[in-house]
């Protein structure tokens, strides 16, 4: 049999960890609650709630979630700055325009001005990316639930494991550290303690090919406690992804004592929103993780997915191509219901049958906590 295996999951494994679920993390992010708001955006995220509920009541059963409201901000203030020309969305921003009027902004020079729309739509967008952190940190209750994926790990038989995740929380760091398992997730072991415990790890694209590490985890959409950092007085072109232990982001020198001065530190290096999640796929630590998927991807025979709703364009693309590559490729669904998956795509919808019908695609239908790895191996391998 292959001796690689790879695992693609999403959110729907953290919630036996206690991580709220979209629809929760929505909620909390219509309300308000918790934060100290910019002018305007509680008016404005309802506002775009609106046209959101207004489309998939003709086009899908969904309901509205936090994920669907950045991207419709990210349009906004992406065409209005011209960062990306899209004529499409001219019809509601004109509308917008019309029916949002925009706060008064904080005294400026002594005086208060109206913020533009595409300011109202950055703040929104900030606003939703600082609640879904706060709302994903809080450590885990337990990971134990997750012990498949640890028997793959320590299986003697499987000689390298790629762990692919959509989540942006910290419940697989605990796992594999937990359960004492090294792996490689492109930052370097240690950087500069500077006392205290204290470790800044610097992002490397090159230690996925270099270090010797079984187990390899790509966080796909961005993490909670990665950050952009610059040296003092530094530009564009020395700036670094770091991901601090021990500390605020913002505590760390570098190694002759000089501030290392976190960009947005209340932002860290998230992926939030629907299709323009794709956007960022080309784009600096993102296109080297969406690399080694494609690099992953032609070494497999065998993916196991879970708590994965098949919700992502691009992430789906690359399964489509995956597994047409060849006749022998096999995907393994866990998911108690993984008939659904279906209809999250139409790109999906128009294959599942076929994959079924030829053997491509193999259902396990019960949560990823009830599962053991013995059986997972069984349904990747069996004839």
């Amino acid at each position: 049999m292959s001796n690689r295996i790879a695992f693609l999951v999403g959110s729907g494994i953290s919630f036996h960890a206690g991580m709220p679920k979209m629809q929760e993390i929505t909620e909390h992010v219509l309300s308000g609650k918790g934060v100290s708001l910019k002018p305007g955006v509680l008016d404005f995220l309802k506002r775009l709630k609106m046209e959101v509920d207004q489309y998939y009541s003709k086009h899908s059963e969904r309901a509205t979630s936090y994920e669907d409201l950045y991207y419709l901000a990210s349009q906004i203030s992406d065409s209005k700055l011209r960062m990306i020309e899209n004529p499409a969305v001219q019809a509601m921003i004109d509308k917008m325009d019309d029916d949002v009027k925009p706060p008064l902004s904080p005294a400026l020079h002594g005086r208060s001005i109206p913020l533009k729309l595409e300011e109202l739509a950055a703040h929104t967008m900030e606003y939703i990316v600082g609640q879904v952190v706060r709302m994903l940190s809080s450590p885990p209750k337990s990971t134990s639930y997750l012990s498949a994926m640890v028997d793959c790990c320590k299986d003697p038989q499987v000689v390298q494991v790629d762990i692919f995740t959509l989540n942006h929380d910290l419940i697989l760091e605990s796992l594999l550290q937990e359960n004492h398992i090294a792996f490689c997730d492109g930052f370097v072991p240690q950087l500069d303690t500077i006392g205290d415990d204290k470790v800044l790890r610097k992002y490397n694209r090159e230690l996925f090919q270099t270090t010797q590490c079984k187990v390899r985890l790509h966080k796909l959409h961005g993490s909670i406690d990665w950050f952009r950092y610059s040296p003092q007085g530094g530009n564009w072109h020395n700036e670094f992804i770091g991901n601090p232990r021990g500390d605020a982001p913002w505590a760390f020198r570098d190694e002759v004592g000089q501030p290392l001065l976190p960009i947005k530190t209340y932002e860290p290096r998230i992926l939030v929103g629907t299709i323009n999640k794709m956007l960022s796929y080309s784009d600096g630590i993102y296109a080297d993780l969406h690399w080694e998927l494609d690099r992953a991807l032609r070494k497999i025979w065998r993916l196991v997915v879970s708590g994965y709703g098949f919700g992502d364009t691009g992430i789906n693309w690359r399964l489509i191509d995956w597994v047409f590559s060849s006749a022998n490729w096999r995907m393994t669904i866990i998911g108690p219901t993984p008939d659904r998956f279906r209809k999250a795509a139409a790109s999906i919808d128009t294959m599942w049958d076929q994959w079924l019908r030829e053997g491509n695609v193999v259902l396990m239908r019960k949560a990823i906590e009830d599962t053991t790895w013995e059986e997972i191996r069984d349904s990747l391998y069996s004839t």
